[in-house]
């Protein structure tokens, strides 16, 4: 698997948003930290590399290999 994150806007039903660093939006789904379920996301949006300066509010997924 890739070992680079990217930063992704996940966009719930509703408008709820949430910035999430992972490696694939696979990773994403699978997330139990995520502010609303899975099930209601409308939209993944990769932004762009994620570094360990950038986005800290962001929920990290960590490395999986």
């Amino acid at each position: 698997m890739a070992k680079s994150k990217f930063v992704w806007l996940v966009v719930f039903e509703g408008g709820a948003t949430q910035l999430v660093k992972a490696q694939t939006p696979w990773q994403i789904l699978e997330c139990d930290g995520l502010i609303e379920d899975s099930n209601y996301i409308i939209n993944l949006t990769r932004m762009e590399l994620a570094d360990k300066c950038s986005y800290k509010d962001a929920l990290d997924i960590p490395f999986r290999d």
